[in-house]
């Protein structure tokens, strides 16, 4: 007895078969409170790139930070495998694995064009990390990035209040500002939400400082220090950073844009007048002196 063939598949689960994303896939983190890494803005729609070019960027300065491992040293000559197999197991096991990639990870901020790569466990600062970027754009070295527009250090996240906020800004201020008399401004941005006063969080923010650095000066226009309270949904980015004029507020892109303007050459003067006073301009354009002009003619009379 012949056994029937099975029933044809309905048109949605044709669909699911062919449509890109219908199966489960593990997704990245999400953005939320305790977290540090950097802040990565991009054109909407570009996210993969820019993650790529990031992630590129830091485990390239990462690794030019490991001290190179040292070759393994032989002792009483020998030379079997398993003596040379004993040497690079305890030499790896010195450096503490300096072959593994840092542990950085991808969190979704929800908000279009704006996603944090987040530093996780013995990641390097987050701050150094993109001070080291930006030193590399002053310094006209090529950045393979062209995606990546801002590139802000998160120190820490915390809730979108102005409670959570103070908090978390007390101790980032009291390492990089107590006692200093420069010049400083809170930075205000907010995506993806409209429940959070802005007067409320720049207040919090600017009462730690005042406490922690009352010689401290604000200035609007031009700031040596940015304390950044960057709020997306209902979490806040915090950040203490200096040189905020000198990295064109953390924007790569402007900042390689005007290092590479500032390195252009200027463009040769054009000369529109005469060189010589009285003279005329000859076929390819030159000037011929009233002399030679009067010279020439009368050879061709005589």
């Amino acid at each position: 007895m012949s056994k029937r063939p099975p029933p044809p598949a309905s048109r949605e689960a044709k669909k699911r078969q062919y449509i890109q994303g219908a199966t489960a896939r593990p997704r990245d983190g999400t953005l939320t409170a305790g977290m540090r890494g950097v802040l990565i803005s991009c054109d909407v729609h570009l996210e993969r790139d820019a993650i790529k070019e990031s992630l590129r960027l830091f485990e390239s300065l990462v690794d030019d930070e490991r001290p190179p491992t040292p070759p393994p040293a032989t002792a009483g000559g020998s030379t079997t495998a398993g003596d040379a197999l004993a040497r690079e197991i305890d030499a790896l096991k010195q450096t503490g694995g300096a072959t593994r990639r840092p542990p950085f990870s991808v969190a979704q901020t929800g908000c279009g064009g704006n996603v944090l790569i987040r530093f996780d466990g013995g990641a390097p600062d987050p701050l150094a990390l993109v001070q080291r970027v930006m030193e590399g754009a002053l310094a006209s070295r090529g950045l393979d990035a062209p995606h990546v527009i801002r590139m802000i250090p998160v120190q820490t996240t915390c809730a979108a209040t102005p409670q959570a906020v103070g908090a978390a800004l007390r101790p980032l201020v009291g390492g990089a500002m107590r006692g200093a008399e420069g010049t400083y401004a809170v930075q205000w941005r907010r995506r993806c939400n409209t429940d959070v006063e802005k007067a409320a969080m720049i207040d919090a923010a600017a009462g730690v400082v005042a406490e922690l650095a009352p010689k401290s000066k604000v200035d609007l226009s031009a700031p040596g220090t940015a304390v950044l309270t960057e709020v997306i949904k209902t979490i806040c980015c915090v950040s203490v950073l200096p040189h905020w004029g000198r990295y064109h507020h953390y924007n790569l892109r402007a900042l390689t844009e005007a290092v590479a303007a500032s390195a252009r050459p200027d463009p040769p003067l054009q000369s529109k007048g005469s060189a010589v006073q009285g003279g005329t301009p000859d076929v390819e354009g030159t000037e011929v002196a009233p002399e030679t002009l009067k010279q020439a003619t009368a050879t061709v009379a005589s």
